[in-house]
């Protein structure tokens, strides 16, 4: 159910990053993204890679199995062993905060669909971006959807 998370238009600069891609059931989507980001983490680590902001899930097709990328963003283009380098677009995105557990995180992809169905026209893959890890109190997630106005 939608929590009316206000959104915002931002313009956003292209960002390196590389990506764990996945294909999840969505029962287990929670567990596979906290898998997923350990492992992003670990490689980036390992290779001595500077991490430029917080993982982020892009999702690539959503339903009752999601196509997905696990992944960081980066300082400059780099490649990591076992990952796959990527971009996170630039451009015009309409965006939302999220405070609270994940659960509520359906609701704010929600407004933002909504949004764009009344305000623009979608311009790419969404994704989530944990601005705090998950055991924080409370957690915050900030939701990105690249967009074109009219």
């Amino acid at each position: 159910m939608s929590e009316g998370h206000t959104i915002e238009v931002v313009e956003l600069a292209p960002t390196p990053a590389v990506v764990l891609p996945r294909r999840v059931a969505t029962e287990s989507l929670g567990d596979e993204i906290g898998r997923g980001i350990q492992r992003v983490r670990a490689a980036v680590t390992a290779a001595r890679v500077p991490v430029a902001g917080a993982p982020f899930v892009r999702y690539l097709a959503m339903g009752p199995e999601m196509e997905l990328e696990i992944g960081l963003p980066l300082k400059g283009s780099h490649s990591v062993p076992s990952l796959r380098a990527t971009l996170l677009p630039g451009g015009t995105a309409a965006t939302t905060w999220h405070t609270g557990p994940y659960t509520g995180l359906p609701g704010a992809l929600a407004d933002i669909e909504a949004w764009i169905a009344e305000n623009a026209t979608s311009a790419g893959d969404p994704w989530e971006s944990y601005a705090t890890a998950p055991d924080a109190d409370p957690p915050r997630t900030q939701v990105v959807w690249p967009v074109t106005l009219p």
